[in-house]
């Protein structure tokens, strides 16, 4: 986890180390969806949901509400992102859903390639950045529909770009020796957000790249370059 230190355009936060993660997950392979944020709390908060902002075919109108129905919901805190799941966790008894740790967001994101390359796809010559991602070179300043770019090994869309993406964990160092199923310090004022947006250069997407946007830095705030996704695990 993290970068090495010779990665083009790594921060100071990005301290390489060793993780193993021992539990089970499912992660959703897209970013929650605003029709998907709708059918859970009834509204729709995304600054992106006017016809206007919606790709061809995405615009519908449910209960007079308008919705960009497969764009990903943003615009939420991670005080939202946690009510939604406390909601959705009382409406079914399957599964446990959650935010993914730091860690978990960082594996699946990489996609089973090594952690001294910054994409979870080659990045080379054949613009394979635009082919997997949504940035601030090719997303014309708004959100996009979620998996019309290409999947990540494991199937993942839009790891890189879109919308940034909450996790569970508050922000801190990273330890220098080996971690087992770590979960981020236990306090904090701050939540980490994890893969780029919309808005984002292209260094932003690396799989070790974290921040804390600064019109985002406590959890009630909300942006518009800001979704989530989600983790399972069976009850």
């Amino acid at each position: 986890m993290g970068s090495p230190e010779d990665e083009g355009n790594r921060n100071n936060d990005e301290t390489q180390h060793v993780v193993k993660l021992t539990k089970d997950y499912e992660m959703q392979a897209t970013a929650v969806t605003q029709l998907q944020y709708f059918l859970v709390m009834g509204r729709n908060p995304s600054n992106f949901r006017k016809k206007e902002y919606c790709d061809d075919n995405d615009y519908q109108v449910k209960f007079g509400l308008g919705l960009c129905v497969n764009h990903p919901v943003e615009t939420v805190s991670w005080n939202d992102a946690q009510k939604f799941i406390e909601k959705l966790n009382q409406i079914q008894n399957e599964y446990t859903y959650r935010l993914p740790t730091e860690a978990e967001r960082e594996y699946a994101a990489r996609g089973g390639m090594s952690s001294d390359f910054p994409y979870s796809f080659i990045f080379d010559d054949n613009n394979d950045l635009n082919n997997h991602s949504w940035y601030s070179d090719n997303s014309n300043n708004r959100t996009h529909a979620v998996a019309l770019k290409i999947a990540n090994q494991y199937g993942l869309y839009d790891m890189h770009g879109n919308v940034w993406e909450w996790v569970q964990d508050f922000y801190g160092k990273y330890p220098t020796s080996p971690v087992t199923d770590p979960t981020g310090p236990t306090t904090g004022s701050f939540r980490v957000l994890r893969g780029g947006s919309w808005d984002g250069l292209a260094w932003d997407l690396r799989s070790a790249y974290r921040t804390i946007i600064e019109s985002a830095n406590e959890p009630p705030d909300r942006n518009c370059a800001i979704g989530f996704r989600l983790v399972r695990t069976k009850k």
